[in-house]
């Protein structure tokens, strides 16, 4: 099965597994607004997740959020999303 057929959690973590074997890290971040659309919340949803640890931004010295999909697929797969 090629990674374009795969369903996205499941190619987000095959391209990880392949990241991580190479070396590389943060292939894919989304910002704030992408990851409220993805889960279909409020950005004042996200902001409580964010207090409540479910989620943390990524620190990149910038006024925009952004999200690790690494981050975002183990919130997803723990079911917490929500």
């Amino acid at each position: 099965i090629k990674i374009a057929e795969m369903p996205n959690a499941m190619a987000y973590n095959t391209m990880y597994k392949i990241a991580e074997e190479k070396g590389v890290e943060n292939i894919k971040t989304l910002t704030a607004k992408e990851l409220c659309k993805r889960w279909n919340i409020s950005d004042n949803t996200l902001r409580n997740k964010e207090n409540q640890g479910i989620i943390r931004p990524l620190e990149n010295g910038g006024k925009k959020k952004i999200y690790s999909m690494k981050d975002i697929l183990n919130v997803e797969s723990t079911g917490m999303r929500r």
